[in-house]
């Protein structure tokens, strides 16, 4: 029995990763980018609504327009600017409540 949003979130979290998993790629960046897709819808899924947030990956900046290194998932306020021909967003610092990094696992797999 699921008796919290986190338990819901979880499962969830489980049952996509199988699917994944069955997806049978071997190659570093693919896995790299379903995860890190994975992890953004499901953090998505877990904000409410009403808070107004998104959820993107790109590249945070500060007053001197200075570029972070590239974000896996974050939680930002407002619409960023759209870098063209990618899914990757530019945010101001002031406008990220939080970041997120992706990792499959801590070890490397040969």
């Amino acid at each position: 029995m699921i008796r919290s949003i986190g338990e819901l979130l979880k499962k969830l979290l489980e049952h996509e990763v199988k699917l994944l998993e069955d997806q049978n790629i071997r190659h570093p960046p693919a896995i790299g980018l379903m995860y890190e897709g994975l992890t953004q819808r499901i953090t998505a899924r877990a904000i409410p609504e009403c808070l107004k947030l998104n959820v993107r990956s790109g590249f945070i900046y500060n007053d001197d327009n200075i570029l972070s290194r590239q974000i896996d998932c974050m939680i930002v306020i407002g619409r960023g600017k759209k870098i063209p021909y990618t899914d990757d967003y530019k945010y101001h610092f002031k406008n990220v409540v939080a970041v997120i990094e992706v990792k499959k696992n801590l070890l490397k797999m040969n």
